[in-house]
């Protein structure tokens, strides 16, 4: 005796409309599948808080964002290139950004926020040298705190 032969009448007539069904889903499972895709940004730029618009980062290792000792802002710019990563149509159904902080004051918390940038911006060849927090003069193509480019 089969193991299906083992089944009651009505489930074994039931039996083969499951399986096809079975294969019905994973066949559609295996279309609609998620990928991940992870991306390094494409540019990135320290904005440094500058009455003449005339200091930047572009090139630089690090970025920096929030107010420093003596009150002045920095911001953190960073463009993705997304459109050369996830197919033309795809749906993207969630983002997650990882940032690293090395040189936050101790025990003090920070808020910090995202927003979209409505138009394009540069990463010129300015560098801050050592630990960059100090800013450089800006360079041809750099975006600073006045200037997209």
């Amino acid at each position: 005796m089969s193991a299906i032969s083992s089944f009651p009448s009505a489930a074994r007539r039931r039996l083969p409309l499951a399986l096809i069904l079975l294969v019905s889903v994973l066949g559609i499972t295996s279309v609609v599948r998620a990928n991940v895709v992870t991306l390094q940004p494409s540019k990135d730029n320290t904005l440094y808080q500058s009455a003449t618009g005339s200091v930047s980062n572009g090139a630089g290792d690090y970025l920096f964002l929030g107010k420093t000792d003596q009150g002045e802002i920095r911001r953190t710019v960073l463009a993705f290139d997304i459109a050369g990563a996830v197919p033309a149509g795809a749906t993207i159904n969630s983002v997650s950004l990882a940032l690293y902080s090395s040189r936050a004051k101790v025990n003090t918390a920070y808020n910090s926020s995202l927003h979209r940038l409505l138009a394009d911006w540069g990463q010129g060849t300015s560098n801050a040298g050592g630990q960059e927090g100090g800013r450089a003069a800006s360079s041809g193509g750099d975006a600073t705190w006045l200037h997209r480019f």
